[in-house]
């Protein structure tokens, strides 16, 4: 062998090296993220504990709830920053210095010259392997963080002027979000596992996969809000909420909150839970089908839609069943094609 290819070996894994280092520090810092969001929770339920004797209690954990969810926002913000980060050079490790060092070593298509993070994971069983991915991270440092901006309001805990449900709301929100695109982000970066494993076109289908299935189930989440909100708002507000001739009484709207805050929970599992997605979004096509049906009727009906002592417009309604159509049918679409992948 000449002196040039031995060079050049030496200076693709002199840079391997220096990408695994900074791949190691990145990881090192979100165990910092998620040993510092024990520790926030923690001092979180010592400052609640300590104020169980005093008088101010629920203006101390109203002010905790409402303000919480920002800081564990920054948390999961800088644990994504991180996890991008080590996609990154991970992904020039495999797709720029593995066939840059292929070439120089003359070995033939397919050999497996250089591994990182994913032949571990071949070896973890199935249920294993749904901890194998940061989203295990992402999810113990953010629903703690969600539940104590949520429940509180949701089951009146704490009373409203004292938990600041509007700081609160936004809050619980830009952290779903953060989650959210955390999820996606983790889910992307498992597909390295796929590329090693699998020939060009099917790990770049995975990939594919990988990307827009979690988004999907992020946005069929967020698309059940509307209903839970028109259900919890016209209880707290002690308005109305009527549909044609039907009259929602409070217990049945309280069931209503509950079978969407299972719909939610359900395609959030569906951003990270790969095996049941397709009955997943069946559910969620079927459910916004059905809905959309009891919006065409809107119109027909007498007294159409009364929502917080306000009739809706013919446009609103048609405006609704055009949203709630389209997203069941894609829904449906796309329990399809899972369904057509899983044959």
């Amino acid at each position: 062998m000449s002196l040039y290819p031995e060079k050049a070996i030496d200076c693709v894994m002199s840079e391997y090296e220096f990408l695994v280092s900074l791949i190691r520090m990145y990881r090192e810092f979100q165990m910092q993220a998620v040993g510092f969001s024990i520790l926030l929770y923690t001092a979180v339920l010592g400052l609640l504990g300590s104020a169980l004797q005093s008088k101010k209690l629920t203006v101390v954990a109203g002010l905790t709830t409402a303000l919480l969810p920002y800081l564990v926002f920054i948390v999961v913000l800088a644990f994504t920053v991180m996890e991008v980060r080590i996609r990154r050079a991970s992904l020039y490790i495999t797709s720029t210095l593995t066939p840059r060092l292929q070439a120089l070593l003359g070995a033939p298509q397919g050999a497996v010259i250089l591994e990182f993070e994913s032949a571990p994971s071949r070896h973890l069983s199935w249920s294993l392997k749904r901890f194998a991915p940061s989203t295990a991270f992402i999810l113990l440092i953010g629903l703690p963080g969600l539940a104590a901006a949520l429940l509180p309001i949701v089951f009146r805990v704490i009373p409203n002027i004292a938990a600041h449900p509007g700081i609160a709301w936004a809050g619980a929100i830009l952290l779903a979000i953060a989650c959210i695109i955390a999820a996606t982000i983790s889910a992307m970066a498992e597909s390295r596992d796929n590329k090693s494993a699998s020939p060009a076109g099917e790990a770049t289908r995975s990939w594919k996969e990988k990307l827009w299935l979690p988004l999907f189930f992020g946005i069929a989440a967020c698309s059940w809000m509307p209903h839970w909100a028109c259900h919890y708002y016209w209880i707290e507000t002690h308005s109305s909420f009527t549909a044609g001739r039907w009259v929602f009484s409070r217990s049945e709207s309280l069931v209503a909150l509950v079978a969407s805050s299972g719909l939610v929970l359900m395609n959030l599992l569906g951003v990270v839970w790969a095996r049941p997605r397709a009955w997943f979004a069946v559910i969620t096509g079927v459910g916004h089908l059905a809905i959309g049906a009891a919006h065409t009727a809107g119109p027909i009906w007498p007294s159409g839609f009364d929502v917080f002592n306000h009739l809706w417009p013919v446009v609103t309604s048609t405006q609704g069943v055009v949203a709630v159509i389209a997203f069941g049918g894609l829904s449906c679409v796309v329990a399809a094609i899972l369904r057509r992948d899983a044959q």
